[in-house]
């Protein structure tokens, strides 16, 4: 039997994690809680989060791994720094989202006020595009919040 999360939207157009289990046959069955080592997920058993590495590129830490005060944006990435992509992380224990912007200055809740922040939740990561030649920031409600971030 195999099992995988799978992400869908349900009819009030929320989007909802799922754990579909794959029998030898190819009959699945569908459960709405998703489960980590036979338990149902929760801030005692978090999702984790996987990172991806590029191939035949080395990652490069971020300049930046902490939001320290709530309320005050960190760069993470500075102009043209990231030229093969980079991903910044939440950790699945987080108490607050992050929100990242590389358009703006992120504030504390998304789309932000020009509508160019993007929120990221506890456990979820965001994919960087190679070539980015503007800063990235990340913002927090929370202070202490700390997150990963790398580069390629």
């Amino acid at each position: 039997m195999s099992t995988g999360t799978l992400a869908i939207i349900n009819g009030d157009g929320q989007l909802v994690l799922v754990v579909a289990e794959v029998n030898g046959s190819g009959q699945y069955t569908l459960h709405s809680v998703p489960e980590v080592a036979g338990a149902p997920v929760s801030t005692g058993n978090p999702m984790p989060v996987a990172l991806p590495a590029a191939a035949g590129k080395t990652p490069v830490a971020a300049n930046a791994f902490e939001v320290v005060t709530g309320g005050s944006p960190v760069t993470v990435f500075t102009a043209n720094e990231i030229a093969n992509g980079a991903v910044v992380a939440n950790p699945s224990t987080a108490t607050a989202n992050l929100l990242l912007d590389f358009v703006n200055t992120p504030g504390t809740t998304a789309p932000g006020t020009f509508g160019t922040t993007i929120e990221i939740f506890a456990g979820e990561k965001f994919d960087i595009p190679a070539g980015l030649t503007t800063a990235v920031q990340v913002n927090s409600t929370d202070s202490a919040h700390v997150f990963t971030a790398y580069r390629f």
